[in-house]
Parts: structure tokens; sequence; C-alpha cells
């Protein structure tokens, strides 16, 4: 069980240039519409694929003589798209199947960072916040923090995977990359169609004449993991779907950071948690969130009308007697008005009062120099004190851990009176 949680919600992937859910059907429209992304024109391939996606949305429209729809709302139409396919009608099938194409095209239109995948390949494209959260990541495992947390996002994009290539290779091997030197990662998706993926961190010269440094790549092990060499897990955990998730058993071509051609995307309605290729997802995250002591929320404001996820954290942290604290991490939470006190409200409502105090609204802003509440925030706290985020680290202990592996970290005193969650 990890005892740190992350957990992500689309306003993490906001700085990247990714729509918010309701932002993202207007950003379709927009593309279909002008042909044109920031970085060039669209193929007549991709506008048609985005047209699609509006002619669906605009098939949709009847349903307002009769009942509350969003034809804005991304999910909203995938819901009912989702629940038409259980009926039985094959032009929903087939519907549901365009749209989803819609969805992975957008994101990746309006994406900033980017990887192409090489192991040995430097980039840096898209904002330094999302490198910096591997870097402290990283760091804290240098430290003395046992193991990376559950990652557990609610987006489909790939943000972070490109960042944590781009975090790692080229780079000077110094600090936490000294560290990573000659060390194995393992990412798990706990999804059927996408292998434990592993890669051992080596060392070779970039560059050329005085520029050339000392950098880390990445390589494919061709063997099992030796006794000799560590192994860090990278939990990754993606209930909704992803990008680089197929339908099919992975293909020879797939890749860490690539989209495939047809994504499998989880709509959001009720079946999500049994249907053949969610459920290991699902219960992954359960089984994080269960036995976690620290958990931090970023980029999710938990609202009203998404119950299943309300109900979710109940169900997934009800039984966690070792739960200890909770960080929400949202801009509303250090402006003056309405919504800030609505999100408060929002999550105070899913814990029983007696933890209610164990929630931080107010994370560390102290020497903070990113926008209060943004992942930018997070990271560059996760990266200067992560003592202050992170169960398991201790401040006074600076020292670097030996190469030899991992060494136990005192644990904190538990408030076993401040228990239970509705």
């Amino acid at each position: 069980m990890t005892e740190n949680v992350i957990l992500l919600g689309a306003g993490a992937s906001r700085a990247a240039g990714i729509p918010l859910l309701s932002e993202f059907m207007r950003t379709i429209g927009q593309l279909a519409r002008t042909g044109v992304n920031e970085q060039r024109e669209l193929t007549d391939d991709e506008i048609k694929v985005l047209r699609k996606a509006v002619e669906i949305r605009d098939s949709l429209r009847g349903y307002h003589a009769t009942v509350a729809f969003d034809q804005f709302n991304i999910e909203d139409i995938l819901s009912i798209l989702s629940f038409d396919v259980l009926a039985g009608s094959k032009k929903a099938r087939q519907q549901l199947d365009d749209f989803t194409q819609a969805i992975s095209l957008t994101i990746e239109l309006t994406c900033s960072g980017d990887h192409s995948g090489e192991f040995g390949r430097m980039a840096s494209s898209g904002p330094d916040e999302y490198r910096a959260f591997w870097r402290g990541l990283f760091g804290a495992l240098k430290r003395d923090m046992r193991e990376i947390p559950a990652i557990i996002s609610f987006n489909y994009d790939l943000v972070l995977e490109r960042a944590l290539l781009q975090s790692i290779i080229g780079h000077p091997v110094t600090g936490h990359r000294q560290f990573l030197r000659g060390r194995r990662l393992a990412i798990r998706y706990d999804h059927k169609n996408c292998d434990r993926l592993e890669f051992d961190s080596k060392a070779a010269d970039f560059g050329s004449g005085h520029e050339r440094k000392e950098g880390l790549y990445l390589e494919v092990p061709k063997e099992k993991n030796p006794a000799s060499q560590t192994t860090i897990e990278i939990p990754i955990i993606k209930p909704h779907g992803s990008l680089n998730f197929s339908k099919v058993p992975r293909a020879s071509d797939w890749s860490l950071v690539k989209a495939v051609t047809d994504p499998a995307i989880l709509p959001p309605v009720f079946n999500k948690a049994s249907v053949e290729i969610g459920a290991p997802i699902w219960k992954a995250g359960i089984e994080a969130l269960r036995g976690c002591k620290n958990l931090i929320i970023c980029g999710y404001s938990l609202p009203i009308t998404d119950s299943y996820m309300q109900y979710f954290l109940k169900s997934a942290l009800g039984p966690n007697a070792d739960l200890d604290l909770i960080f929400v991490f949202d801009p509303a939470l250090f402006e003056s008005g309405p919504s800030g006190l609505a999100l408060r409200e929002r999550y105070s409502k899913c814990f029983s009062a007696q933890f209610q105090k164990q929630i931080q609204f107010n994370p560390d802003t102290t020497g903070i120099s990113a926008r209060h509440g943004t992942f930018a925030h997070f990271a560059e706290l996760l990266e200067k004190r992560p003592e202050s985020l992170l169960f398991g680290l201790s401040p006074e202990r600076k020292e670097d851990r030996s190469s030899s592996g991992f060494r136990p970290v005192p644990r904190r005193r538990r408030n076993s009176d401040l228990r239970g969650l509705l």
C-alpha cells in the first residue's frame, strides 16, 4: 500500500493548454470552424473528425424538449451516447466512437507538451511545472520517502507521461538524477492492454564539443530485474481511460507518450467499474485510497453533478482508518467570493464533522511564486518542501539515501480519534 496518493482532475492539465470540460465542446467547434490551432493548419481528415463531433452534438438537441441536458458538456454527451449503446443502438455505437476520436484529437491539438517517445532524445516543450512535479517526487524519493505516490488521474491526456521523459532524459547526472542512475523505472497502469512498462536509467554523453555533458537516458531492458538493481514503481491510475489505452492488446508500435488511433475512454456512466476494461483500474484506485495516509487533490472541484465520484471517494476512503491529511489545491480557495466557499462545502459534505479539520484547503504558500492553488503551486511546493505534503518525509533528515536501497523512515503519530467518513 502506498502512503501517499495524488489525485488529479481536469484543472491539473489546464496549464498544458487542454480545455476544461466546460470549455471542451466550444474548443472542438472552434477548431472545426477555423481549421487551425496555435501551431499549424489542420488536415482535411482532422477537420472531418471534429465536424462529426459537432454534428453529433447537434443531433442531440431534441433532448431539450423533455430533459435538462448540457450540449456543451462532453460528459453529458458521452453519457447519453453510452446509454443509447446499451439500449442497442448501432448508430450510437458509431457516434460514440466518432466522438471519442474527436476528444482525443482535440486534446492532442491543444496540448503544448510533447515527446517523441525516443528514450535518448531530450525535449522540453510545455510548461515546466509538469517536469517540476517529477523532479519533486524523485527528489523526495532520494531523501527518504519510501515510494512514489500512487497517481490517480481523471484526465485522458499524456501530459504527465511526456513530462516524465522530459524530466529525465538528457539532463546532467546530479542530485536526484544521480539517484536514478542505474535504477529501473516501472510504470504500472493496471490496464489489461498496457503491459507493465520497465526502463533502465543509464548515463551517456549528450551534445558535442565544449557543450558535451553526461546525461541520463532510458533503455527498455532485455532481461529481468537483477537482485542488485533497485526498481522504482510508478503507479499511474486512470479510471476514465487514457489516450494511450488501446481497446485491443498492445500493438508492437505502442508508445508511452503517443495517442493510439482508437483510445479506450470510459464514458462517465455508472457502469464504469463493471466493464471489463475498466474494473481493474477502478479497483487499483480504491486500493490506493484505502491504504494511503496523505491524499493530495489538485484540479478537481468535486462538482455537485459528479455524484459518481463522490460515492467513489466515500467508498474508497471510508474504511481507511489511517488517513491523516487531505490537501486540496484549487485557485478558488485563495480568492474571495462564493466559489471557494462552495468548494469547501462540497468537500466538507463528503467527510464527517470530526475529520473535516484534517482537510487542508490552504496549502503552504511561503516562498511560492506560482499562482496559489494551481498545479504549478502544487509542483513548486513538492519540489521545494515535499515534507509539507508527503507522509514519510522528515524535515530534519537531509542526508541522501545510500545507493544500496531504501531505508526505513519514522512514522508520525496518528490521531486515531479523528476518524469517520460518510
